[in-house]
């Protein structure tokens, strides 16, 4: 049994964080309190917070992305698990599928829904390059050194210029190869 610096009430030792630093080796308030404490600083320094989580997001953009990842890594089963579980409790909060794919067109792309849509129906639904419909949808196609979107293409095609590293001159390779081919 410990007795809290903050609250005063006698507690059992397993209602303390571990503190190596200290004597006994835990924290001096329990965990409730340690709670509140962090909450109060949070909202206290709130804006501050803010600017400096904005600027570590700018300047190491790689960092956070790897973190993430690694995060992800280690944790799977048990992220899996938690997601599975809030799906199975939640059954009428599924997420609507166009909310899902405009918030994916926005972050990824920088388009609305409308934005694709438009797009769609200016290509009259089918791949800018091949020009059939695409399976269930086509994908945004975009330069990945300037981010600039040049047009819907089906998975085929979009996976081919990917793999053909957006290199003009690989393409033409390519053509010239089939060319001499025939």
């Amino acid at each position: 049994m410990k007795k809290c610096s903050q609250c005063g009430k006698e507690k059992k030792n397993s209602e303390f964080t571990k503190k190596a630093r200290n004597a006994d080796g835990l924290d001096s308030k329990c965990k409730i309190c340690r709670a509140k404490d962090t909450l109060r600083h949070r909202e206290r320094c709130r804006e501050e917070l803010r600017v400096r989580s904005a600027r570590v997001r700018a300047e190491q953009p790689e960092k956070i992305k790897a973190d993430k990842a690694s995060y992800y890594q280690r944790n799977k089963v048990k992220l899996r698990a938690r997601a599975r579980e809030w799906r199975k409790n939640n059954p009428l909060k599924k997420p609507d599928p166009a909310q899902r794919k405009n918030t994916l067109l926005k972050s990824k792309f920088g388009i609305t829904l409308a934005d694709y849509n438009a797009m769609l129906e200016e290509q009259k639904g089918v791949c800018a390059i091949c020009g059939e419909v695409g399976a269930k949808s086509l994908h945004v196609d975009h330069c990945h050194t300037t981010g600039r979107i040049r047009g819907l293409l089906c998975f085929r095609c979009n996976n081919a210029i990917g793999q053909f590293k957006e290199s003009e001159t690989i393409l033409l390779n390519a053509v010239a190869y089939i060319a001499r081919h025939k």
